[in-house]
């Protein structure tokens, strides 16, 4: 545990862990930053931080408020069956992680985003929400993601969106980057928070063969943990 932000620790520095190995394995365990940013003011706060390739984390919690979890330097993670709190941007990088049967909180009661990638515009993968579930603390609050960088890749596919998602348009902008620019999909999502408007672009059954755990994890090497 631990409660420092970016603010004064920088934006590594405020990581309760920061793992660096490639290989990284984690499982039954908390990584939690209790920095409160509505008492002590915004600040990114984050929870972990991975650097190394091919992490592996399974029935793990990571809670925080602001950048919880933090996936970077084009690292790759699999993250199965674990739990991710926050409310800003708290999955963002530019590496590339898969969520999978996973639960997703926002927990500010005026929502937030989940995620803020910075996939560069030659990386085929950033985030990949699969059979996971979203829930909020309130209601057409919560945005699924905003583009750190102008190429930024999410897709959620097979999940159920509870009614904390802003149904009519779940993407927004950030830092001049236009969500519509970026590569944001759905794919066969269910629930309150599901739908399918002008404003979420869904993948075609022919095209959603290639936004797979495996295809995301595979990279040069042909890293599969999922099986």
């Amino acid at each position: 545990m631990n409660n420092k932000p970016a603010s004064t620790a920088g934006t590594t520095g405020s990581a309760t862990v920061y793992v660096q190995a490639k290989e990284f394995i984690a499982r039954n365990l908390t990584f939690n930053n209790d920095y409160d940013e509505a008492r002590n003011g915004s600040s990114q706060a984050l929870a972990l931080a991975l650097y190394g390739d091919k992490a592996h984390l399974a029935n793990v919690r990571v809670t925080a408020d602001q950048d919880t979890l933090l996936i970077y330097n084009s690292a790759r993670a699999y993250i199965w069956n674990s739990y991710i709190e926050g409310t800003v941007d708290f999955i963002y990088g530019n590496g590339t992680a898969v969520f999978n049967a996973c639960r997703i909180y926002e927990k500010r009661s005026t929502g937030g985003y989940l995620t803020a990638a910075n996939t560069p515009a030659s990386q085929a993968y950033g985030f990949l929400i699969y059979k996971s579930t979203v829930t909020g603390a309130a209601n057409n609050v919560t945005y699924l993601g905003r583009p750190w960088g102008a190429a930024g890749q999410v897709t959620v596919r097979e999940s159920a969106l509870s009614a904390t998602i802003k149904i009519a348009q779940p993407w927004t902008d950030m830092s001049g980057n236009s969500w519509k620019n970026a590569r944001f999909y759905e794919y066969r999502n269910t629930g309150a928070g599901a739908t399918t408007n002008s404003n979420r672009k869904q993948l075609t059954d022919a095209q959603a063969v290639n936004y797979t755990p495996q295809k995301y994890l595979a990279g040069n090497d042909g890293w599969n943990p999922v099986g």
